[in-house]
């Protein structure tokens, strides 16, 4: 695989150095190119497109950080949140910023071992791809980026995060010509991405920062909820 792009805020500088060592170690054999930035203090501005993990101390020095990752989530951006802590309580305060995950200082090489592991899954699901034709070439499609599918007798609409849509003149089949564990069909004409489905009813699936949402048939509705409940700590 190609470039990974991790932030580190983290106070602590023998401790930054440290994880800065275990999570380059672990990646280099997969990435050719582990890119680790560390920050003493909370950081001014960052590419976030650009921005594969992020962890976080939650105190650096008298700051508590579970500001900076609100404004981050509000901003529309959901990428992985790691957080490492001494403290149980925040686990319930940062419910709302969807955390990939929780590592304790006092377990912290155990713990590091299984995040790190469940990233290097995350990270071979968010590089999965389709390519089709459009606007007279052809074009990468990211699976993660896929909000919904809606599927019509020749064609396709791709709608996307950021605001992307694509019309592809093909049939869905000749796209996704395999299975993805995140894609499932809600109605006979639509097809959604669980990842970015924050809830569903029984007409519609609403998506994560986005005013868009695609039906639900009341046959298919049942299936796309237990998937739900299935995938709900993916992230």
């Amino acid at each position: 695989m190609g470039r990974l792009n991790i932030v580190c805020v983290e106070d602590d500088v023998e401790f930054a150095e440290m994880l800065e060592y275990k999570i380059k170690q672990y990646f280099a054999p997969t990435f050719s190119n582990v890119r680790v930035e560390v920050y003493h203090n909370i950081p001014e501005k960052l590419d976030f497109d650009s921005i594969d993990v992020m962890f976080f101390d939650m105190k650096i020095g008298e700051q508590d950080t579970l500001e900076y990752m609100r404004t981050i989530r509000e901003s529309g951006y959901m990428t992985p949140f790691v957080i490492i802590t001494g403290y149980d309580t925040y686990v319930f305060k940062t419910a709302h910023l969807h955390v990939y995950d929780f590592i304790k200082k006092s377990n912290l090489d155990k713990e590091l071992k299984k995040t790190l592991d469940d990233l290097q899954d995350y990270f071979h699901y968010k590089s999965d791809y389709v390519v089709v034709p459009y606007k007279g070439e052809h074009i990468k499609i990211y699976i993660h980026d896929i909000l919904y599918i809606e599927v019509k007798a020749h064609h396709v609409l791709i709608q996307c995060r950021n605001h992307k849509e694509y019309v592809v003149w093909k049939d869905y089949q000749d796209i996704f010509n395999k299975e993805y564990i995140s894609l499932v069909q809600s109605h006979r004409s639509y097809v959604i991405n669980l990842n970015w489905c924050k809830s569903i009813d029984k007409k519609y699936a609403y998506f994560e920062n986005s005013p868009l949402k695609a039906k639900v048939s009341q046959r298919r509705h049942p299936l796309v909820l237990d998937m739900m409940m299935e995938r709900q700590n993916f992230f």
